[in-house]
């Protein structure tokens, strides 16, 4: 007999609608007068998540993938729709049941990493807290426990820092030491280099992998509007718009069979963006393209200074243009 899938979801279907006040009374009775109907944020999507998966959900803002998420990972509840964590049915567990159960089995990384840990409590405290909640550990088993993931995230030196005086990168990875803490068997990672710069992200996204790798059982799904991202950490891709999933590609180069048209668009953005980026760190790994950059800039400012100098001197604007004519014709190489 084939193995009940992690999670699957089955025709799940989430709708948020305004709350409180008179717009809350008109809801409850159907729309609001002269509004439309809610757009559904997931509709109709069906998946599986199976053990060592890696799974990046792409698209538009507002499109679903969060929401999908979240609903993957038990935060949400579909308002239509199954799904099913080992073969067992999320709604029909008691709320403690269903928070044992996803403590067990699921792990979300959230896409604030200010809002996810205790600013007054150290980085170690954080992640024995973790320990404790998730291993049922005390004392200086607790503690070494919570030291041995710190070294794992890469984060041991700041361990005895608190949280609230941490960087972005720095809690990020704090935050995957107690997320290690649960030993899931799904993380589910909502924008997990959100809010860092280029070279933070290049790590968070090379511990993520290093992370995941060390433990090929675990299933990750990853959130994400950065292409990059998603296929350097996953093996396949759903393409989310107006809350269905239009395709599902493979990793890597998952542009080479895109079919849909949002979906070759999208990659075409990343493609047109990705080339100053691609420009800069070509010319910052090549010398010769730094001593082009130098010379370009001194060139420049050396022309208006000694242009100025002239003007200032009484020469005619001609002088001017013959000696800036003269000084951009000396070769660069």
């Amino acid at each position: 007999m084939t193995p009940a899938p992690l999670i699957e979801a089955v025709d799940v279907s989430k709708t948020f609608r305004a709350r409180g006040g008179l717009l809350s009374w008109f809801t409850r009775r159907g729309n609001a007068p002269g509004q439309p109907p809610a757009a559904p944020a997931v509709d109709a999507v069906s998946v599986t998540i199976q053990p060592g998966d890696r799974i990046g959900i792409v698209g538009e803002s507002g499109g679903g993938k969060t929401t999908l998420g979240r609903l993957l990972a038990g935060l949400l509840r579909p308002d239509a729709g199954v799904v099913r964590w080992r073969g067992q049915d999320v709604a029909e567990l008691t709320p403690s049941q269903r928070h044992r159960l996803r403590r067990r089995h699921v792990q979300f990384l959230f896409q604030n990493q200010y809002a996810s840990l205790n600013p007054r409590l150290t980085a170690l405290q954080c992640v024995i807290e973790s320990v404790r909640c998730h291993r049922d550990l005390r004392g200086a088993p607790a503690r070494e426990a919570a030291r041995a993931l710190l070294v794992r995230a890469d984060a041991a030196h700041y361990a005895d820092r608190r949280v609230g005086v941490l960087s972005g990168g720095e809690r990020r990875r704090v935050t995957l030491a107690c997320l290690l803490a649960a030993e899931p068997e799904v993380v589910v990672a909502d924008e997990p280099a959100a809010g860092l710069d280029p070279l933070l992200r290049r790590e968070a996204t090379a511990l993520l992998a290093e992370l995941v790798a060390a433990r090929p059982e675990i299933a990750l799904v990853v959130v994400s509007h950065e292409l990059e991202l998603v296929e350097t950490l996953c093996e396949r891709v759903w393409v989310m718009r107006e809350g269905r999933i239009i395709e599902r590609l493979r990793a890597p180069r998952p542009e080479a069979t895109a079919q849909h048209p949002y979906t070759r668009q999208l990659f075409a953005a990343r493609e047109a963006e990705r080339l100053p980026t691609d420009l800069v760190e070509a010319l910052g790994r090549d010398q010769r393209g730094v001593a082009t950059m130098e010379y370009v800039t001194l060139l420049g400012a050396g022309t208006i200074f000694l242009g100025y100098l002239i003007y200032a001197l009484g020469a005619h604007y001609r002088v001017y243009l013959d000696f800036a004519q003269w000084w951009l014709s000396i070769p660069i190489f």
